[in-house]
């Protein structure tokens, strides 16, 4: 845990996030999947604390490709 209440468990590789691992930000988002020198990178889930939710691929902390993004109406986006 970090001083500013954020938390990270998972795997390191040379001090960077790599691999699967879950990050908890001080607010309340998180994001569960992999991570690439640092970065989102992959597949993984990111789920804000709104109740918002998208489930799909990153590259360089961005959504990118394939994803489904839920907002917490209940509506979404599949593509």
């Amino acid at each position: 845990m970090w001083p500013d209440g954020s938390s990270f468990v998972g795997n390191y590789l040379e001090g960077k996030k790599q691999g699967v691992g879950t990050y908890k930000w001080a607010e309340g988002n998180k994001y569960q999947g992999e991570w690439k020198d640092n970065l989102i990178d992959g597949f993984g889930t990111y789920e804000w604390m709104d109740g918002r939710k998208y489930e799909g691929y990153w590259k360089g902390n961005l959504m990118h490709g394939q994803g489904v993004y839920t907002w917490s109406d209940g509506r979404k986006y599949d593509g």
